[in-house]
């Protein structure tokens, strides 16, 4: 899996960057849309657009989406990085 896993550095308050969960917060869970729409369904970071379920790693945090659609998803944290 660390192959997949995008460095991004700290956030950039004047970049978008989606939600990140504080630790243990319960985060309503939304299935993914069966369509075209899918390729919507993400988060963001610093301006850049992650998929559902890509793994980024920021300062120590290794930080999971849980995808919303158009980038409206959430950043839960799943480890260390």
């Amino acid at each position: 899996m660390t192959d997949d896993i995008t460095k991004v550095g700290p956030v950039d308050p004047s970049k978008r960057t989606s939600a990140i969960a504080a630790e243990n917060e319960e985060i309503a869970q939304t299935a993914a849309p069966e369509n075209d729409e899918v390729r919507n369904y993400g988060c963001y970071f610093n301006g850049n657009f992650h998929g559902n379920l890509h793994h980024v790693c920021s300062g120590g945090h290794l930080l999971r989406c849980s995808g919303g659609h158009g980038g409206q998803g959430t950043w839960i944290k799943v480890g260390v990085c």
